[in-house]
Parts: C-alpha cells; structure tokens; sequence
C-alpha cells in the first residue's frame, strides 16, 4: 500500500505493519488520461524494479516480453486507485483495479511461499469507504494503559502452591462428589 493508502484507511495501515502484499498476478498499470474533477488516490503500486509499460512487443504468443531500455522505462505502476467526487450534493466513490482476479475464490485462498497475502484488506478498506466507515463495524479498541504484570517471590510462591496443589484438590473432591453421587443413583 502506499503512504496515501495508509491515510485513506486503517486497515491498509495493519496491512503495511504485517508485511502483508497484494496479490494480482496479471495487473494492468492504470493511469489517468484526462481529468473529469475526480479525487484520485493511488492506494497501491507495482513494484518499481519489475514493472514497465512493453511497447515493442505485439504477439505475445509467439514472442516473450523483454525490457529494452532504450525504449522502455522501468517504474512503479498504479494497481489500485479510488477516486471520488461531489455530484448535486452527494459523493460519489469509486474504486479502480488493474486485474479482477484479486478478488476471485481462487486467489483468495491461494498460498504463495514466503509472500504473506492480504486481498482480504483491499476487500475491507473497500467496503469501509464506500459505506461511509460503517461497514464493517470498526472493532479497534485503545490499547490497554497497564500492560506490565510484576509478581514478586512471594506472589510467586503462592501462585506454584495455588496451581500445584490447591486447584487439583479441589478438582478432585468435585470428581468423587460426582461419582458418589452417581453410584448412590
């Protein structure tokens, strides 16, 4: 996701925090031709160091895509972008893929070695802007303002003979009570 990503939606910001990517095997680069008084956010990019427009090659069935760069400039290409625009007051969203297939069943539950898939956060920041941050239901809450536990050796002491002794007695007693009462039926 790009840093724009990151602002326009909280659940692209987890997915830069877990190193999650997003999978499009056979994207298409968007780019934008004429200006119609969209917004237009980037939200994610192709890799700058594998990715450029092929202008030489036409039959791709019989010949193979090769980067010459004397024609040819590698560079990140937009993958996903939203755009959005007041039309007679009200907002209308968009958003705009490269390929469809991210979405599919297929792709979904697809596993890749060593690349961690996170289709599931396009799929939910999506949803998040489009229904105006209503759904899904924003579940985050602050984190806990005491996050330390200190138990000293007295505590620690009474901890081992409360787990060790204490709680399988007392288990046990509720064991036989049962059985007693069990066999006296």
């Amino acid at each position: 996701p790009t840093q724009e990503a990151q602002e326009f939606s909280h659940y692209f910001e987890a997915m830069r925090r877990r190193q999650a990517l997003l999978t499009m095997p056979i994207a298409g680069g968007l780019e934008v031709v004429e200006d119609k008084g969209f917004k237009i956010t980037p939200l994610f990019t192709s890799d700058s160091t594998n990715s450029w427009n092929e202008i030489e090659t036409t039959d791709f069935v019989d010949d193979t895509a090769s980067f010459n760069p004397a024609v040819e400039v590698k560079k990140p290409h937009v993958a996903v972008m939203a755009l959005s625009r007041t039309v007679n007051n009200k907002e209308q969203k968009i958003i705009i893929t490269g390929d469809a297939d991210w979405l599919s069943n297929g792709e979904l539950s697809m596993t890749r070695k060593d690349l961690n898939a996170g289709n599931f956060f396009l799929i939910n920041g999506a949803f998040y802007w489009m229904s105006d941050e209503e759904m899904p239901v924003d579940m985050r809450r602050d984190p806990p303002t005491d996050r330390s536990l200190k138990v000293g050796e007295k505590g620690w002491k009474w901890s081992n003979i409360m787990l060790k002794w204490i709680f399988p007695i007392i288990l046990m007693g509720i064991g036989i009570f049962i059985w007693v009462r069990r066999r006296g039926r």
